[in-house]
């Protein structure tokens, strides 16, 4: 994920490069740290189901040859808090790339029985560009 650097490069041009990507990290970090989804949280699809969804991380590829994969791999949780088995799920991501556009992405599955959490991934399309942060945006539970 490192770019190759040309041998026109300045120091000052490299140490902003570095402080850019402390800075791009720092960010990620913070918004990674605050993805939970309350548990009081109750979706309008089937009210009575419950569940807390957390997302666990996201990457994006950066190849050798200066350019961005162009997707990005989500990976989260969903844990069944309520009395009875969720059959189907949707979660709902957004994406954000530097240039502030927007990119939403609906994993779904199940089922997940009581109390059980399972683990899930999806694969979010995005443009040849660098993402800068990944959030739940919502998600709905059903029973069948």
């Amino acid at each position: 994920m490192r770019k190759i650097l040309s041998e026109k490069e300045t120091k000052g041009d490299k140490m902003k490069r570095l402080l850019m990507m402390i800075l791009m990290l720092v960010l990620a970090m913070g918004l990674l740290g605050n993805t939970r989804v309350p548990e009081e949280y109750y979706d309008d699809w089937e009210p009575d189901l419950k569940a807390i969804v957390t997302m666990i991380n996201w990457d994006q590829w950066y190849y050798s040859c200066g350019e961005w994969s162009i997707v990005v791999n989500i990976y989260f949780e969903i844990e069944n808090t309520s009395s009875v088995p969720i059959d189907y799920y949707e979660v709902y991501f957004i994406a954000v790339d530097i240039d502030g556009n927007q990119y939403i992405e609906l994993a779904n599955g199940g089922p997940v029985f009581v109390g059980e959490t399972i683990t899930d991934w999806t694969v979010c399309g995005v443009n040849k560009i660098e993402v800068i942060s990944v959030s739940i945006q919502n998600y709905r539970l059903k029973r069948i």
